[in-house]
């Protein structure tokens, strides 16, 4: 759960607390992109393989 967002609006300008255990906070960005901060390293990495950002391809890249 993201406190205090109103998804409605927005504000891109603050980090919004988050209520997961390992995930502090995220922010968001007018051109989609979405930063988190973890509490630690390895919680960081879990959550890069669980989302398997790794295999990622640009359209470009076929």
């Amino acid at each position: 759960m993201i406190m205090g967002l109103d998804t409605r609006n927005v504000d891109i300008s603050r980090w919004y607390d988050l209520t997961t255990t390992n995930a502090l906070s995220i922010k968001f960005y007018a051109n989609g992109r979405i930063d988190v901060k973890f509490k630690e390293s390895a919680a960081v990495e879990s959550c890069f393989k669980r989302l398997r950002l790794s295999e990622i391809k640009l359209r470009d890249e076929n």
